[in-house]
């Protein structure tokens, strides 16, 4: 179907739709400088996102919306390192100095309420290369996650609505590739389901939208 709205001469990249897989959260290139857009396929336009630019020539990424966009999660490199950032509708992007500190904090997932915000970082204090993290926007506190995290990277997380269940790939060391994992807050269970244990392929990057 056309879409003159969200399809432009630029670079449209990262969509990721809204958890009532209505509107697309997208990434579009149009001043040389990457920018967190909205789509609304009724009417074909775009949502205004008012207080989420950033003001210099830095790059907004990665977006991960709630369930009707009225907040966004993204990774931005506005103060010089890459760092996850959570918009909001009403106060626009939010002052939250746990997730900015002496890393690269990146890939952003936001549960469907808006509460809980998962993401991987290679801050210090973690299990080794990058690690994931469970932030409670709610509480502003992190949520702890035993067994989860390895000497290898953990990556690409992606939360439920609940905040109580994750997916994510994680590799043991760079010579091994990447596979998907799960896990459970409740009992700290770190599984991996039998059709995506794969250890002769890549897997990585999952994308789930909870309800």
């Amino acid at each position: 179907m056309p879409s003159p709205g969200l399809n432009t001469v630029n670079n449209e990249t990262c969509p990721r739709f809204t958890h009532d897989s209505v509107r697309l959260a997208f990434v579009r290139d149009d001043t040389g400088n990457k920018r967190i857009r909205l789509y609304e396929p009724y009417g074909d336009t775009l949502i205004a996102l008012p207080g989420i630019d950033s003001p210099g020539a830095t790059d907004d990424d990665a977006p991960a919306p709630d369930l009707h966009g009225d907040r966004i999660a993204f990774q931005s490199n506005r103060a010089g390192a890459l760092h996850v950032y959570v918009w909001n509708r009403v106060g626009g992007v939010a002052s939250l100095p746990a997730l900015v500190g002496d890393s690269t904090d990146v890939e952003p997932s936001l549960s469907a309420n808006g509460r809980w915000l998962a993401f991987a970082s290679n801050r210090s204090g973690g299990a080794g290369g990058y690690d994931v993290y469970l932030y409670d926007l709610q509480s502003a506190a992190f949520v702890r996650l035993p067994r989860l995290n390895g000497a290898g990277d953990e990556r690409h997380p992606a939360v439920s609505a609940d905040g109580q269940r994750l997916f994510f790939a994680a590799r043991a060391n760079p010579a091994k590739n990447w596979t998907l994992w799960a896990y459970t807050l409740a009992d700290s269970a770190l599984y991996q389901p039998a059709r995506l244990a794969d250890t002769t392929g890549v897997d990585r990057q999952p994308y789930l939208r909870w309800r």
